[in-house]
């Protein structure tokens, strides 16, 4: 009966007590996890700080080992840089040595054939060929046309100098260096004493409008070691730019465009240029024009150099049967170079070779044949020539 009573009392007591005891198994088992949480935790701190020290050191090691890698390749450009400079060094050693080779080799060359210029022959006629005769001249070898007699035997009588006067009076106005134009340069008689005297640093601009004499005139500077500084056109030249006949006698050198010349007997079509085109500008220390009678024409077509140069020197063949055959008379021939500034001297070409006389104290009707010096500034302005002056 007691416990009847009893019961219904302690059933929500034993009740209470059970979710007591589910709380305190769960705040158990919840301690028990975050105990095991934090262990992990733990665990992966010390694994952590592991690792940074890892990756500390590996850093350390790569820092270590791009440090001796940089090193290295140091070491190696300045090995090869090295190299490089002592490579630089021996090449530089060897191509001194080869210059100093060849312009010792230049040297001797050019020394040997100024001492075959100017060992003295016994003949100027060495040698012939089919189509041409070997001779020396006081300037070099020269090739000339076996065709023509009179030119072989001229040469052959004059020991290779057909105009002494005018070869000396070359040498005295040129110095080293000089700008030369060559007109009616025939086989190079005169062009092989402007190369000459010229020089290396120096130019020649010859032109010959035949095409025979121009090519025994380059076969000429060929042979005497001048081809370099000696440009050869095969030209006329005139006051205009065009073409024209080329009358060719027995006699090469008196080929002319006047046409109809004594002992004619062909007649070829060639090319006419004008100086001021062929120079474009440059100013020449000298000028030769032997053109049998088309002197006016060649100084027409030069005309635009003479204004601009401060000096300037004309070497013109001065031939009255040329001027009579073109229709010039000799008051006329001399006024147009004088219009232009120049003045003129007679070249003495045997008596006292390069000797010059003021033209008004000569009878030049009583000239055959002459070459006259004409100079833009007078004498004055070529010292050298003072010597020359009667």
């Amino acid at each position: 009966m007691a416990l009847r009573l009893v019961r219904p009392l302690a059933v929500p007591l034993l009740v209470r007590l059970q979710r007591l005891m589910t709380v305190a198994v769960d705040n158990s088992a919840t301690a028990a996890s975050l105990s095991r949480l934090e262990r992990h935790v733990a665990d992966l701190s010390r694994e952590a700080a592991e690792r940074a020290r890892r990756w500390d050191a590996l850093e350390r090691r790569l820092d270590q080992l791009h440090g001796t890698v940089e090193a290295s390749f140091a070491a190696a450009a300045a090995e090869r840089s090295r190299r490089w400079d002592a490579l630089e060094r021996r090449l530089d050693q060897l191509h001194g040595t080869v210059e100093a080779s060849f312009a010792a080799a230049a040297a001797e060359r050019r020394g040997a054939t100024e001492r075959v210029l100017t060992t003295p022959l016994r003949s100027a006629v060495v040698a012939g060929g089919d189509d041409v005769i070997l001779m020396r001249g006081p300037d070099g070898w020269l090739l000339a046309p076996r065709e023509d007699s009179r030119l072989v035997a001229a040469l052959a009588e004059s020991g290779g100098c057909l105009e002494p006067g005018t070869r000396e009076l070359v040498r005295a106005l040129l110095e080293p260096g000089d700008l030369v134009v060559d007109v009616g340069a025939h086989i190079g008689l005169h062009s092989l004493a402007m190369g000459r005297t010229a020089g290396p640093a120096g130019r020649v601009v010859a032109l010959e409008p035949n095409p025979r004499l121009a090519e025994l005139l380059r076969r000429n500077m060929a042979l005497n070691d001048l081809a370099e500084r000696v440009d050869i056109i095969v030209s006329a030249a005139g006051a205009t730019e065009g073409s024209g006949r080329l009358f060719v006698g027995e006699v090469l050198g008196e080929g002319t465009l006047i046409g109809d010349p004594l002992g004619e007997v062909r007649s070829i079509e060639v090319p006419i240029t004008t100086l001021d085109t062929v120079l474009r500008g440059r100013c020449p220390s000298l000028v030769k024009i032997d053109v049998e009678g088309m002197e006016l024409d060649v100084v027409a077509g030069l005309r635009a150099t003479i204004a601009a140069a401060e000096r300037l020197a004309l070497i013109v063949e001065f031939g009255p049967a040329h001027l009579r055959r073109a229709g010039i008379a000799i008051p006329a021939w001399l006024g147009r170079f004088s219009a232009l500034g120049l003045e003129g001297w007679l070249i003495d070409e045997f008596g006292q070779p390069g000797a010059l006389t003021p033209l008004e104290e000569r009878d030049l009707s009583a000239v055959a044949s002459a070459n006259v010096l004409f100079v833009k500034g007078g004498l004055a302005a070529w010292p050298s020539l003072r010597r020359l002056a009667l």
